[in-house]
């Protein structure tokens, strides 16, 4: 803030000196002003009712043609000495009577009112007067109309003279002028007065007493800590006095202890292991306390006091990082400076040493100075070192150990699921009774074994960080469902009963792992029924709004089983640990059920709860609090559905998707049907083929590269070439706010992977059918899938011929695929191996090229992308589904 550039002492009278005279000023220019006013508000006031008598006078003489008494009028008006000129203009504007007598006879140009002619005229036309001031306002002018006397012959008068009557102004306007600067000297002298008052006022309780306070102040600030003000009175400015006075006590107490502080911290610093430094940023000298000279080796020797005793000293790797540290601080990017760096010792070796530092800043918010310490953390960073190694070298061995179980876990699973799956398959060859009980013995045994082996593997995937997590839409009533189905046998075989509810809160679906909750679901229900012989067990969800816009999720598995004593409630969540009481002869187990359960429950976000009283049953609660709510599309593949792709006209079908192979499989879906295929890889040959082909319906992918399909869709809709095209929207997931916006636009919504009836179902809402009779004998595919060959009404043709072929050749194909379900696919539904399940589709490729069958292309066209795209789920159930394949084609060579 800039300096007031006067005292008080002068600049307070000056400021009401000069207030006072401009506040005279101004009120002298008002008074003149306001005077001015009613001067000529009164003049006009007596022009106007002068000039308005005189004008009725004239006119009631000259009705009676006294001329003699028009003269007197006319000159009693001249005895007033303001009244410069009172003329009466005949209707020519001719002098006819005058105060002055020389005027008479004289044209209207030749008097004083020769500016107001025009005037003349309206007042003539108007038949009223007017009252107007000349230009300058120093006279006043009043026109006024007169008849005049008849003319002989006349019956009434009709000439109009003008009473034309001056007022000079100036006399009263400087009698108004007189008085008003009278009343402006004695204002401005009672002004000037009360502010010479008030500036000795101010002089004795302001500035003299503020003169005091700088006085005292200066002293404090020359070091004389006993001066004080001691001002009287009970005003702020006394107040102020006691507070300065009382702040002045204060700083001499205060300088006091800090001199005493500093003397205590000067002793106490040198006997601690930090080495204090003191950096001016302006000299760039530096203060090296005796012990930082200590840490370095220099006690009895010491170094000079500049910055490069210090930057000559540091290890070349860490300065650079050390003085970006310090750059960083002064610059304010960091409260403290902080920064670990190794310093050279006097023997030759380097330290650690830990700096820390603040800087202190000027009024415009610059550095001039830098203090901190140093501390030697050689030792602590040796034992940092020490730590470090033994962790890696627990982490590696830790990880040896989950990889060599995650490893060993997959090399046993391998022959176990080769013996479960011949097993099942011998148990269907087989009616005797002994092999069948050896058989179940088998299988028995492998499933207990497999069920350890799945615990281990999955134990070591979480230990090992392995454990990949998939959240998708899921149906979660879905799956409760699915849970309280497989159980239900186990739980009526041990004739208690098996509960499950979801409450209406709880969405439609959810974004989550179906496979991990399946799992923890499977374990905890699994568990309540194993430890339940009466009652009942429940599984209860429910759920409730948290933030944006998500759900907290409760899932509650109850039973009245054997509970759990409090002092193992914690115990039975550790590996391989069952509750005390809990015989492993006689329910089973390993123990590892609740840990996997428990780590995945926290993989996913959870936490679980455990609420249980011995003999009573138990209560685990897993709570998942931030759910985001998801779409789900349920699709099941069914080869008894609909699936004849002949039953519509034939029609021209365009398919836009940038992906090769799933071009491949909608094209395999049309193959032995009249219907015409064209192919787009994106939006805008989607675009150019719909105007040059005009196609009877579009499948459209969605995510494409260049233009995708929301684009080029809105596009289509917007061109009137092109707005009737029916449109399928084909995606992998199709969020709701997307599918709302394209609603509008197209005729129905495809999800992947696609399934032959869902298209079918599509279709028949868009393309025309075939007449009854050309459907009987057109190319018919079986309604519930079993029958995939053509037959033309020509068997001459060579469509026919190719046809015949295939079909001779069929049972060569089926006794491959039989090979296949006998030895690769038992395994293959079991351990779901990426490698394998690519083996076995290259297989299934071949055979199709030698073999090729519709029922088989579109399997392994529908196989192939599914591992491409590493669809789990639906992989699952497509694989789970082969034997449907070899039992389809069977049908075929019955149906011949």
């Amino acid at each position: 803030m800039k300096r007031f550039p006067f005292p008080l002492k002068f600049s307070i009278p000056t400021i009401l000196i000069l207030y006072g005279s401009l506040l005279g000023l101004i009120s002298f220019e008002q008074e003149i002003t306001e005077s001015y006013q009613r001067a000529e508000t009164s003049s006009k006031d007596f022009v106007q009712t002068s000039a308005s008598r005189t004008a009725s006078i004239l006119d009631y003489v000259y009705r009676r043609s006294d001329v003699e008494q028009a003269e007197i009028a006319i000159s009693q008006l001249g005895s007033d000495p303001n009244l410069t000129s009172a003329i009466l203009f005949d209707d020519q504007d001719i002098v006819r009577l005058a105060n002055r007598y020389e005027s008479r006879d004289r044209p209207i140009s030749e008097t004083v009112a020769a500016p107001y002619v025009k005037t003349f005229s309206e007042v003539r036309s108007t038949m009223a007067g007017k009252i107007l001031f000349s230009q300058n306002r120093q006279k006043l002018i009043a026109i006024y109309p007169v008849l005049l006397q008849s003319l002989p012959g006349e019956l009434r008068p009709s000439r109009v003279g003008i009473l034309f009557l001056e007022n000079d102004l100036t006399q009263i306007k400087q009698e108004a002028q007189q008085i008003a600067l009278t009343r402006s000297l004695l204002f401005s002298g009672t002004l000037m007065i009360f502010c010479l008052g008030l500036w000795f006022f101010f002089e004795l309780t302001l500035t003299r007493r503020v003169a005091r306070l700088v006085a005292v102040s200066n002293n404090l600030a020359d070091g004389k800590l006993s001066d004080r003000a001691s001002l009287s009175g009970s005003d702020e400015i006394a107040q102020i006095s006691t507070a300065f006075d009382r702040m002045a006590n204060k700083i001499q107490e205060n300088t006091k202890a800090l001199e005493l502080s500093e003397e205590r911290y000067n002793i106490a610093i040198s006997g601690t292991n930090d080495g204090l430094w003191d950096w001016d940023l302006r000299s760039n000298e530096v203060y090296y306390s005796p012990v930082w000279m200590k840490i370095l080796g220099y006690e009895s020797d010491p170094l000079p006091f500049l910055l490069s005793t210090w930057s000559e000293n540091v290890h070349p790797e860490d300065f650079v990082l050390a003085e970006q540290a310090i750059q960083r601080h002064l610059r304010g990017e960091t409260l403290i400076y902080e920064n670990t760096h190794r310093v050279k010792h006097r023997n030759g070796h380097y330290i650690w040493t830990f700096a820390k530092g603040k800087c202190l800043r000027d009024e415009e918010g610059k550095p001039y100075r830098l203090v901190g310490t140093i501390t030697d953390i050689t030792a602590k960073k040796e034992a940092e070192e020490e730590l470090k190694m033994a962790k890696e070298a627990a982490e590696i061995a830790n990880r040896t150990k989950s990889e060599f179980l995650a490893n060993m876990s997959h090399e046993i699973r391998t022959p176990m699921n080769a013996i479960l799956g011949f097993s099942d398959l011998l148990q269907g060859m087989t009616t005797d009774e002994r092999y069948q009980s050896y058989l179940q013995a088998i299988r028995s045994s492998g499933k207990t074994l497999m069920s350890l082996i799945n615990d281990i593997l999955d134990l070591s995937k979480i230990e090992a960080g392995k454990l990949q997590l998939s959240y998708e839409g899921i149906n979660l009533r879905g799956l409760i469902s699915d849970i309280q189905q497989i159980f239900s046998v186990k739980a009526a075989e041990k004739g208690i009963k098996l509960l499950a509810t979801v409450d209406e809160s709880v969405p439609e679906a959810i974004a989550f792992d179906e496979v991990r909750l399946r799992q923890i679901l499977f374990n905890m229900v699994g568990n309540a029924i194993k430890f339940t012989e009466q009652g009942h067990v429940s599984i209860q969800v429910s759920s409730s709004w948290s933030a944006d816009q998500k759900i907290q999720l409760v899932l509650q598995i109850q039973d009245t089983g054997i509970g759990i004593a409090p002092e193992n409630q914690t115990r039975i969540f550790d590996i391989f640990t069952q509750s005390e009481g809990q015989s492993t002869r006689k329910y089973g187990g390993t123990g590892l059920g609740l840990t996997i359960t428990r780590r995945l429950t926290e993989m996913l976000g959870g936490t679980i709860e455990l609420t249980s009283e011995l003999g009573k049953g138990s209560i685990f609660t897993l709570i998942f609090p931030s759910i985001m709510i998801e779409t789900y599309s349920h699709q099941t593949f069914n080869h008894h559905q609909d699936i004849d792709f002949n039953q519509f006209v034939p029609a021209t079908i365009l398919i836009v998707d940038d992906i090769e192979s799933n071009r491949y499989l909608l094209r395999s879906f049309f193959q032995a049907t009249d219907h015409k295929i064209i192919e787009a890889s994106d939006g805008y040959e989607a675009i150019q083929m719909a105007k040059n082909h005009h196609p009877d319906v579009i499948i459209m992918d969605i995510l494409m590269p260049n233009l995708d399909g929301q684009e080029a869709t809105l596009w289509l809709r917007n061109n009137p070439d092109t707005s009737t095209i029916p449109i399928l929207i084909l995606t992998a997931s199709l969020m709701v706010d997307l599918r709302n916006q394209l609603k509008p636009h197209c005729q129905g919504f495809l999800t992947k992977p696609i399934v032959r009836a869902d298209l079918v179902e599509a279709l028949k809402n868009i393309l025309t059918l075939r007449p009854e009779s050309d459907f009987s004998s057109s190319n018919v595919v079986h309604s519930q899938g079993i029958i995939e060959a053509v037959k033309e009404v020509n068997d001459s043709s060579p469509r026919s011929n190719a046809i015949a072929e295939d079909l001779s050749r069929l049972p060569e194909l089926i006794n491959q695929l039989k090979i296949e379900e006998e030895t690769v696919w038992p395994k293959l539904r079991q351990t779901m191996i990426m490698k394998e399940l690519r083996q076995f589709a290259k297989r299934l490729q071949l055979l199709c090229e030698e073999y090729p069958f519709i029922l088989l292309i579109n399997y392994t066209t529908k196989l192939d992308v599914q591992i491409k795209e590493f669809d789990g789920d639906n992989l699952n159930h497509t694989i789970n589904d082969f034997p449907n394949i070899r039992q389809d084609l069977e049908q075929l060579i019955t149906n011949q």
